[in-house]
């Protein structure tokens, strides 16, 4: 299963709104990719289309749920919340 999910912009931050959307559209036999937008306009107009660079960067977080490997995986935008394993200061050097 695949969706597009807009939530609301003064929710974004509000990681209980992601949660809650996994719990309700995932269940635990499914494979499952939720993309996550709080705008409309920066939403893909499908899974067919190709993603531009702004509505990659407007994405607030990506869901992965594969029950035959056992993976389970929120990430969210590095805006949203900064998670080390995903992202990098702007300042830091390689």
């Amino acid at each position: 299963m695949n969706k597009l999910i807009l939530i609301p912009k003064a929710k974004e931050r509000n990681y209980s709104v992601y949660e809650d959307a996994i719990r309700r559209l995932c269940p635990a036999d499914l494979h499952c990719f939720l993309h996550f937008w709080s705008e409309r306009r920066s939403i893909p107009a499908g899974f067919l289309s190709e993603m531009s660079d702004a509505q990659e960067n407007a994405r607030l977080a990506t869901y992965i749920q594969n029950p035959k490997t056992g993976v389970r995986e929120l990430v969210y935008h590095c805006r949203i919340k900064f998670d080390p394993n995903y992202c990098r200061r702007s300042n830091r050097k390689d």
